[in-house]
């Protein structure tokens, strides 16, 4: 039987996505609305034609770090970057995007390099009044908390990717995402996935044994839907997503041990969540719950994942441009099996399996704090995050700092600490420490197209 060693580094969801600060020059979210048609509110005159548009940013970067995160031998890994961002309006209130890039991580060893594309976006659109719709390669945001969204769960993640920024590990599925406004705050979206995308997640490698990951059957797909309102004080959201999980399972079988195989699965999962922010003043009040029903849950402690509650407060306090915040998480699973009661030749693959799922707990909670600081002329920006999971002493810390030299140059560094047992949140985590440093520049095109190509 395998002795599951590495299992400590094995993390099957994401660590606490700790906020650092990106309001320096960052670029355009993936998904960007195109400009269209806005249909006026009531009293108000109609807005000027809007101009059909088309932008181009192309981005290059070089970065070196000191390690991978992909549980390797890596020690110093040069990852040069190139990616594309562009988008376009076009006639009749339609619109496109896309949004790429490819990079070289080179480590000292060519076993641990690797080269990787990814697309991100690539979606055409159309808007008309209080109505929009897209379809294609998409990247949908929901939730509203800083530190950790429960109820995020519509786009994939890749956690292995050399980034500096925790929004860029995000990609697009292809899917259809229709949404109408119902009123001047309130509007409600609706999502279909055909096809699936798994996240992809650090793994450990294990003497003698590989990994088989099953994606699931992509009919009938994925669907969700949100109902979103937004005041000046007071905004929040319910929402619904049903499908695969984006993360893995670590779908333990002896069988499949004795025959050298690690079986990745993706449980089917219905998502019940809800958000609400709440200003007051120079305070911000932000809270996410999601309740995430897993099929199969409380029946095999080895094999399956279990359902979950997770619940995310934080409150975060503007001093000019500077903040700081504080945010605590709690996660409880009714159904939860301890591994310890289990018969000692099952213990390993179960703690296995818990350690993958983060279900070592019943409850588990942890808190997070940190601060933001970007200067009045957008040329510096620096950030210093830390998380505690009290659960053994896990901790993190994460800075991150950006300055940049003119319109076009940038120059970036920060690490990712994590310390704790070797089971823990983020103990487990303790391979993808690492520290980075890098410089980035970008040429965009932004322009009216001429009269003549007009609506």
């Amino acid at each position: 039987m395998l002795a599951f060693a590495g299992w400590a580094d094995a993390p099957a969801r994401p660590p606490l996505t700790l906020r650092y600060s990106e309001r320096l020059a960052p670029p355009s979210a993936p998904g960007a609305p195109f400009e269209a048609g806005v249909e006026p509110a009531a009293g108000e005159a109609p807005p000027p034609r809007t101009k059909l548009r088309r932008k181009l940013t192309l981005e290059a970067s070089l970065a070196s770090w000191s390690g991978t995160r992909r549980n390797d031998d890596a020690d110093f890994v040069a990852v040069p970057r190139v990616g594309v961002d562009a988008s376009a309006t076009l006639p009749a209130g339609f619109g496109t995007a896309l949004v790429a890039d490819a990079a070289r991580e080179q480590a000292s060893s060519e076993r641990d390099s690797r080269t990787q594309a990814s697309l991100r976006e690539a979606w055409l659109g159309w808007k008309q009044g209080a109505s929009s719709a897209r379809l294609g390669w998409q990247i949908v945001n929901w939730g509203r908390t800083d530190v950790l969204n429960p109820t995020d769960n519509v786009s994939a993640r890749d956690y292995t990717r050399l980034v500096d920024r925790d929004g860029d590990q995000k990609l697009g599925l292809p899917m259809l995402v229709v949404q109408q406004r119902l009123a001047t705050t309130t509007s409600v979206q609706a999502l279909w996935q055909p096809l699936f995308r798994a996240s992809r997640v650090p793994l450990p490698a294990q003497s003698g044994a590989r990994y088989v990951d099953s994606h699931p059957n992509a009919s009938p797909g994925s669907v969700g839907l949100r109902i979103e309102s937004n005041g000046e004080l007071l905004s929040g959201s319910l929402s619904y997503f049903r499908g695969p999980a984006k993360l893995p399972n670590l779908a333990l079988a002896t069988a499949s041990i004795a025959a050298g195989v690690l079986p990745l699965d993706h449980p089917h999962t219905e998502v019940i969540g809800a958000d609400a922010e709440i200003l007051l003043g120079a305070w911000v009040f932000r809270g996410e719950s999601a309740w995430t029903r897993v099929r199969g849950s409380g029946r095999d402690p080895i094999a399956n994942r279990e359902s979950a509650l997770d619940t995310v407060i934080g409150l975060e306090r503007a001093f000019g441009s500077a903040s700081i915040f504080l945010q605590a998480e709690w996660k409880h699973i009714p159904s939860w099996i301890d591994p310890a009661a289990l018969a000692t030749l099952l213990q390993p693959l179960a703690l296995a399996n818990a350690s993958f799922n983060d279900e070592l707990h019943r409850d588990r909670g942890q808190v997070g704090t940190g601060f933001a600081l970007n200067t009045s002329d957008l040329r510096w920006s620096l950030s210093f995050d830390a998380a505690w999971a009290p659960a053994g002493g896990n901790w993190a810390l994460r800075p991150r700092l950006r300055f940049r030299l003119d319109d076009r140059l940038l120059l970036f560094a920060g690490g990712d600490w994590f310390r704790g047992p070797q089971i823990g949140v983020y103990g487990r985590l303790r391979s993808s420490s690492a520290l980075f440093a890098g410089v980035a520049s970008s040429w965009g095109l932004d322009a009216a197209l001429p009269r003549s190509h007009r609506d």
